[in-house]
């Protein structure tokens, strides 16, 4: 996502409300020009892809900056010690959010559809 919302690039300077808006405004948007419009939002070669089991990597690295976090796999930030409450949550969260938390609610749908 930071390759295609610039805004990602940099620290965003505002109210913690505000970026948490903003956050989720870009999802809203990610998640109905990718479902609606997928040949025109990417192409394959956009996203890394496993091709016999070998990773080719795509071009959305070219658009984000090889010192960012979203470049690098060795980059570790802290120590790699969480707490089992940490991982709990971790699994919690990504549990919803690869299950129906990941779909859009039918009221986001409204939104949207009103604005056609």
């Amino acid at each position: 996502m930071v390759a295609r919302f610039r805004i990602f690039l940099r620290e965003i300077h505002a109210e913690p409300e505000t970026v948490d808006a903003i956050v989720k405004a870009v999802v809203c948007l990610h998640n109905f020009i990718k479902s609606e419009k997928i040949d025109m939002y990417y192409n394959s070669s956009v996203v890394d892809r496993d091709t016999n089991g070998t990773i080719q990597p795509g071009s959305w690295r070219d658009m984000v900056s090889e010192n960012t976090a979203f470049q690098s796999g060795t980059v570790r930030f802290g120590n790699r010690n969480a707490a089992k409450a940490a991982w709990k949550l971790r699994d919690y969260i990504k549990e919803y959010v690869n299950g129906v938390g990941g779909d859009l609610c039918p009221w986001q749908w409204d939104c949207i559809k009103r604005t056609e």
